[in-house]
């Protein structure tokens, strides 16, 4: 399941919710320090979440 933030605190400096994405099966990582994880959503991303998630990669 994948959960994700855009940042992590909010203009007041509290933490900012996260936001449900849904099921995900991995795919590939890379590097270690920062590591890159590629997931893939079984579900789209919700319409009234994209404009939340756009700096997000997407994986076809």
């Amino acid at each position: 399941m994948l959960f994700c933030r855009e940042h992590k605190k909010d203009s007041f400096g509290l933490t900012e919710t996260y936001c449900f994405l849904g099921k995900v099966n991995y795919v590939q990582h890379e590097g270690s320090c920062p590591m890159s994880i590629i997931w893939k959503l079984e579900q789209p991303i919700p319409a009234k979440l994209l404009g939340e998630t756009s700096k997000l990669a997407a994986v076809g």
